[in-house]
């Protein structure tokens, strides 16, 4: 910034000043200059003139010793030029000081220490700031990730509870607890999970389809999963996913084999519209095309499905051919 020296040989002076025990200032000018530097800092560091603007913060700590901005932004000037002890010192200062000024900076560098007393010191900031400050949304969420990330469960979710609370039940509320509960290998509370959020926004495509991928994960056959499917297609009828995974369950279910010729017939016919339906939106879709070989192979039309079944193994050349894959070729081309 121009004129810069000038600060700079100001700052000397009244150093200088105070060393050869010259009469302190008065409380309101030493009030006024702490403002007037500490913005010209401010203004230096949107300059990128660091430098400058970290000598302007440090005078201003002379003027007011402690201050909790001071302090972090000395903090974050050191923390980023590697002096990590003196970083600490500066946002802890900060923090006591002022935990909504620092809890963020001095948590952050505590955790991101390789010294595991460090990491816990950390969390536990996190911990006492949630205390302090309760009605922060970033605190709690910060807080969440620590016990993400020390796998602490049963945390993470009273912490979502709070965050419910605090900005109200939404999709990544539902999601996370969905993961956790997982985590937790608490597969009905998992669903249960799910089904909370459908009831309250059943048209929400993405938590319907993680629905259908647990329902389909836990099994059941086609009387399960078929009111699953119905109910998802009636959102996005046109699902290329929705529409092959249901076509193959209405053919490979336990009791196709039991219905009659007629009834056979029918949910093959079924079943091929549906998944033809999904090969106009991705006609080179490897599952589909494998679904389709396998329904017109059931069919009869065993030249078809060869036809489709040899642009599927040749798609795996030089890879594993999937297992499902396998067996469908060797029915086909036997």
């Amino acid at each position: 910034m121009k004129g810069i020296s000038r600060y700079i040989i100001a700052i000397a002076c009244v150093v200088g000043a105070l060393m050869m025990n010259v009469s302190p200032l008065r409380a309101d000018t030493r009030e006024m200059r702490f403002r007037y530097y500490y913005w010209e800092a401010m203004h230096l560091m949107q300059e990128e003139q660091y430098e400058d603007a970290i000598r302007l913060l440090e005078y201003c700590d002379l003027l007011r010793p402690g201050d909790a901005e001071v302090s972090r932004m000395l903090g974050i000037y050191h923390y980023n030029n590697n002096r990590e002890a003196l970083a600490l010192r500066l946002f802890e200062s900060a923090y006591r000081t002022s935990p909504a000024t620092a809890w963020y900076e001095y948590s952050t560098a505590l955790m991101q220490s390789d010294d595991k007393k460090q990491q816990k010191a950390g969390l536990r900031v996190l911990e006492t700031t949630a205390r302090q400050l309760p009605g922060k949304s970033e605190v709690w969420d910060r807080l969440q990730s620590a016990y993400i990330k020390a796998e602490r469960w049963k945390e993470v979710l009273q912490v979502q509870d709070t965050l419910d609370r605090l900005n109200g039940y939404d999709i990544y509320s539902a999601q996370l607890r969905f993961q956790v509960h997982l985590a937790m290998k608490k597969e009905d509370a998992a669903l249960a999970d799910l089904e909370r959020y459908l009831e309250e926004d059943e048209t929400n495509m993405q938590v319907m389809m993680l629905y259908v991928q647990y329902k389909e994960r836990q099994g059941g056959g086609l009387r399960a999963l078929e009111p699953v499917y119905q109910r998802a297609l009636r959102l996005d009828p046109f699902n290329g996913t929705l529409l092959n995974n249901y076509a193959y369950a209405l053919v490979t279910d336990k009791g196709f084999s039991k219905l009659s010729a007629d009834e056979q017939k029918e949910r093959l016919q079924q079943a091929e519209v549906m998944v033809r339906r999904a090969l106009t939106q991705e006609p080179e879709n490897l599952s589909y095309k494998d679904t389709y070989a396998w329904i017109l192979h059931l069919e009869g039309n065993n030249d078809l499905a060869k036809m489709y079944m040899r642009t599927v193994v040749a798609a795996y050349l030089g890879q594993k051919i999937p297992k499902e894959v396998k067996a469908h070729a060797n029915a086909i081309f036997k």
